[in-house]
């Protein structure tokens, strides 16, 4: 019989964290090899985004014709990732832009493809988007005050 040690990092929503245990349970199983499972402590959160921080980027990046549409992006979005941790800290929007490939990210194909000259020029676009946005913020008082009350609404207690 095979012995294999199945380390499942739990870096995806809970629940579809024992879907994907339920399967590769399933499979290891039906081959007739015995599992042995250890958990990684390592816990990533879900990207919790400040609504106005987006709102402002959204808005940036309509001055470059580039429809971005925070709502859709987050709906889209699966799992959890390091900047989830991040954004129950600080007020955080985690910016999702096309560099034109089918690629799925975290791929050797998502690799070759972000370093096309397409995929340079949008990383430009979206690091100037992101540079207006610290702008508007910085110059804007209010806003600062708008996005840590945001913040605060989410994060009971925070400071």
């Amino acid at each position: 019989m095979n012995i294999i040690h199945l380390c499942i990092v739990f870096v995806v929503l809970k629940i579809l964290s024992f879907e994907v245990l339920f399967y590769h349970l399933m499979f290891f199983f039906l081959k007739g090899c015995e599992v042995c499972m250890e958990w990684d402590s390592i816990h990533y959160s879900n990207v919790d985004t400040n609504a106005t921080l987006a709102d402002l980027y959204q808005a940036n990046a309509e001055t470059f014709g580039i429809k971005y549409d925070h709502l859709a992006a987050e709906r889209n979005s699966r799992g959890s990732t390091d900047m989830g941790n991040v954004s129950h800290i600080i007020p955080s929007t985690h910016v999702q832009y096309d560099i034109c490939t089918k690629a799925v990210n975290h791929s050797h194909a998502f690799t070759t493809a972000a370093i096309t000259e397409i995929a340079h020029k949008k990383t430009l676009i979206a690091s100037k988007l992101m540079a207006m946005t610290v702008i508007d913020v910085v110059c804007n008082p209010e806003l600062m005050k708008k996005i840590r009350k945001d913040f605060e609404k989410s994060h009971p207690g925070s400071q």
